[in-house]
């Protein structure tokens, strides 16, 4: 008797704990720490199709970067409470329609400002010095004697202009110290006094761009950032500048982008963001040789993805455990008569 009624009571309590819905993998500590308390579900493929179906009868969903929780999906999950973000970009979930049904979503935008600002630095000294067409002629095996066709430019002493300047911003602008580089900013929401502060000089877009030698993109992709550097903003650059965008790839217009690169009205450029992600493998940028190419992987240090995974996992947590989290994208959704997951 005794044994049947433990296990009804672990059934029971099985069927309480919550469910979280993990649209991408997000590793450890963050995987342990939701198996503990929940039940966790991992989409089997990648797509939007697929997260319809499994996000109906969740309380949680953790997203990363490749699907969308759009309105549809919200609208379709019948008791979520809590959406998760792996990550710093909202872009890719309605934040409107979440908040409007009072689901806080949780974010790391502590987690990985470290990583991208050191990758950032390293995309600018690798354009400045050549070091990946260096690379690949040596390994076509270049002859040695051309090695002085890739003299560089020093990045000391150099002007660095940083276009948004949040918590990656400023650390690239402490980075951006140690090799003596004047710094720009532009960020019409940050007060003057914090620009200065740590050493840099707040300007409009238009000077940033016509006196930068390196253009560092530091901004969130929303509607007013889309397209934000298009033709008439490379038109102001030094035909010797770069761009670097580790933000998101619609803030620059590849288009624009494409003819500055070919024609040599700017250096070079170095994206770790597409405006299509995965990119098309016939993407014309890939067939030029002033471009430096990555996978959206400026965040992925091994530090600051296990951060990551537990600051988001302890978000989740702490919404299904009715408190507050730390970090929420939208937080007006407590300033109401309380949240989704307090009312049910």
């Amino acid at each position: 008797m005794c044994v049947r009624r433990l296990r009804a009571f672990q059934e029971r309590w099985m069927k309480m704990r919550p469910k979280v819905l993990l649209v991408e993998p997000i590793g450890d500590p963050g995987t342990r720490m939701l198996q503990e308390l929940t039940d966790i579900e991992i989409l089997p493929k990648l797509s939007q199709r697929l997260l319809l179906a499994h996000i109906r009868n969740v309380d949680a969903v953790i997203i990363r970067a490749m699907l969308h929780v759009d309105r549809q999906a919200i609208d379709s999950a019948r008791r979520l409470k809590v959406i998760g973000r792996f990550g710093v970009g909202i872009d890719n979930i309605d934040v409107k329609r979440a908040t409007e049904l009072r689901i806080p979503i949780v974010w790391t935008p502590e987690a990985n400002c470290a990583a991208v600002a050191d990758f950032t630095l390293g995309l600018i000294i690798c354009m400045a010095r050549k070091i990946s067409d260096a690379d690949r002629a040596l390994r076509r095996h270049a002859s040695w004697q051309k090695r002085h066709e890739f003299v560089g430019t020093d990045v000391s002493q150099k002007v660095l202009g940083i276009i948004g300047f949040g918590r990656i911003g400023r650390a690239v602008a402490e980075r951006a110290k140690g090799f003596r580089m004047k710094v720009l900013v532009h960020d019409p929401f940050v007060d003057h006094a914090v620009v200065t502060g740590l050493g840099a000089s707040p300007v409009s877009l238009e000077e940033l761009l016509r006196q930068s030698d390196f253009v560092s993109i530091h901004v969130p992709f929303t509607a007013e950032t889309r397209k934000l550097i298009g033709h008439r903003e490379i038109s102001m650059m030094k035909t010797q500048a770069f761009i670097v965008n580790t933000a998101r790839g619609g803030i620059v217009d590849s288009g624009a982008l494409l003819e500055a690169l070919r024609t040599g009205r700017i250096a070079g450029a170095a994206l770790d963001t597409f405006e299509k992600e995965p990119p098309s493998r016939r993407n014309r940028l890939f067939g030029l040789d002033n471009i430096i190419t990555t996978p959206h992987i400026a965040a992925f240090s091994r530090e600051t993805l296990e951060r990551t995974s537990a600051m988001v996992a302890e978000g989740v947590l702490s919404v299904l455990s009715n408190e507050r989290p730390p970090f929420v994208f939208n937080m007006s959704v407590y300033e109401r008569e309380g949240t989704r997951n307090d009312n049910q």
